[in-house]
Parts: structure tokens; C-alpha cells; sequence
């Protein structure tokens, strides 16, 4: 995640600059969450189910998380950062004996 970033309008912008011509429709978590709740129980009045509807978890699935981007920030320098180790050395092979069609 980019600090820089911290509003909707400032990822939309940081998107335009990337060439995104798309639009972006922002719905509320819980607008969502009712809708499918109001969807299954629908669905479960034409299948004329009784036991009602098992609970989903829509609100705790989709709902909004909290991070610290200064973590972010130090995975992603040190991602950059993150140089490959030497290859190791080649073992020497002991091929007295052995065929050449093997090796």
C-alpha cells in the first residue's frame, strides 16, 4: 500500500496517470451486505426452505481493513532493496567409471 495515497480520488488520479480510462462505482459495505442477505432469504422463500437461511459473513468478509503503511513501506524498500545471493559453487563429480552418455 502507498502512503501518498489516502483518499478514493487520489487512487483514481494515481490510476488516470497509469493510463486507466475506466470508471469506478464505490458502494457501501453494508449496502452490499444487505443485499445479499435480502437475495438468500428471497431465494430461500421460493425454495420454501424452513430452516431458514445458514448466516453468512458478508459484513466481516468485505468490511474495510486497517494497516500501517509504514510496514508497507519497509517491505516493498526492502523488496527493491533485495539483492541475489551468489550462485553457490559447483561440486565436483567424481566420474571415474562412469559413462560419458551419463554425464
Amino acid at each position: 500500500m502507498d502512503p501518498t495515497i489516502r483518499t478514493r480520488g487520489r487512487l483514481l488520479e494515481r490510476f488516470r496517470e497509469h493510463g486507466w480510462r475506466g470508471r469506478m462505482l464505490w458502494t457501501p459495505i453494508s449496502l452490499l451486505a444487505g443485499g445479499v442477505m435480502a437475495a438468500r432469504f428471497v431465494l430461500a422463500l421460493a425454495r420454501r426452505e424452513r430452516g431458514g437461511v445458514q448466516p453468512l459473513a458478508v459484513w466481516s468478509i468485505l468490511r474495510p481493513r486497517r494497516y500501517d503503511s509504514a510496514v508497507s513501506s519497509t517491505v516493498l524498500m526492502a523488496a527493491c532493496e533485495h539483492k541475489p545471493a551468489a550462485k553457490p559453487a559447483v561440486p565436483v563429480i567424481e566420474t571415474a567409471g562412469v559413462s560419458r552418455v551419463y554425464g
